[in-house]
């Protein structure tokens, strides 16, 4: 009899070694010379061994072959992005979520550069950052909002959008679908940012070649001389100076009275143009007084002086004078009735 460990070295020299001839340095990604024959049992079998594998393969005891590790098994794709992990041939394919993209959906979605669906337009188009403008991509989403720079702003009109974008949507609701959610796609000059002057009479705005820069041409008289002044032709050239007081009413009765103050226009060297009155009419507060005599405070509605004293102490003067005349004359031819005859 046998004790057991007599048992076991008769048996390995009766059973043959599956390693003895090397079988791993014939297999495909199989390293040479890594063969081990199982413990148990012991070689009864010539496929009982196994092969160290290359990386990111596995030894297939069923086949005794080197397999390709399962990608998808090991992590291959980034969970939180990552909605389904395909195991190929040659390698893996992660399908991301929304809102996320890379071969392994770990990248967070960056609108500016790639949106979801291939069709649609990109943030650096849409906001032109080839022009110096801005795209700035909100993490994860299909969104973005450019930073436009002069002389470049938001266009929003739907029909210019879609010539500039060359779509071909036959309504304006088909095309809204498809624009992007922010642009830079309008010129604007400078001039539609700016008023020269306090109205539209003071001077007009006149834009440089590159609609960044503006001057303001002021407005001059019929002899050339400059009405206004300033970069934005806000300063007049000819200064008003100030209100006079309130006159006094006038006339001192009648229907209407009125109370006058002026002002005048000046410039240092002479040449003064103001625009505006000179002159501002009020009603007198309280009402006039009425005329003691209306036939001579008043006439066909022109107010006149009140001369109706002076004429009638003329008039009556007058017919003093004619009365004493007659009187004399009349004393003078009658006969005198006290003479003796």
């Amino acid at each position: 009899l046998y004790s057991r460990t007599e048992a076991v070295q008769e048996l390995l020299k009766a059973c043959p070694n599956p390693c003895r001839s090397d079988p791993c340095s014939d297999l495909p990604n199989a390293e040479a010379g890594s063969c081990l024959q199982f413990s148990k049992p012991l070689g009864f079998y010539r496929n009982k061994f196994i092969c160290r594998c290359r990386k990111k393969f596995f030894f297939d005891m069923y086949t005794n072959q080197c397999q390709q590790q399962p990608m998808c098994n090991m992590n291959a794709c980034n969970s939180a992005g990552t909605r389904k992990c395909i195991d190929k041939a040659q390698g893996f394919q992660c399908l991301c979520k929304p809102g996320y993209s890379g071969t392994r959906c770990n990248a967070p979605m960056n609108s500016c550069q790639k949106r979801r669906q291939a069709s649609d337009i990109s943030g650096n188009i849409a906001c032109r950052t080839s022009l110096g403008n801005q795209c700035v991509s909100r993490t994860g989403q299909d969104l973005f909002y450019c930073i436009c720079i002069p002389p470049y702003q938001r266009e929003t009109d739907t029909s210019r959008l879609a010539a500039a974008f060359r779509m071909t949507a036959t309504n304006i609701s088909s095309v809204a679908k498809l624009l992007p959610p922010d642009n830079c796609m309008a010129k604007v000059d400078a001039c539609e940012r700016v008023s020269c002057g306090s109205d539209s009479d003071s001077g007009r705005c006149m834009p440089s070649g590159d609609l960044l820069a503006f001057v303001c041409v002021c407005k001059k008289n019929e002899d050339g001389y400059p009405l206004f002044e300033g970069e934005y032709c806000e300063i007049s050239v000819s200064q008003w100076r100030d209100w006079s007081h309130w006159s006094v009413c006038r006339p001192e009765c009648g229907d209407s009275c009125f109370q006058a103050r002026q002002r005048l226009c000046s410039h240092m060297d002479g040449q003064a143009y103001c625009k505006g009155a000179d002159e501002e009419l009020r009603a007198c507060e309280p009402a006039c007084r009425p005329c003691p005599n209306r036939s001579f405070a008043h006439l066909s509605g022109v107010f006149v002086k009140e001369t109706a004293t002076p004429l009638l102490l003329a008039v009556l003067s007058l017919f003093l004078v004619q009365l004493l005349l007659l009187t004399a004359i009349d004393w003078f031819f009658s006969p005198d009735v006290s003479s003796p005859l």
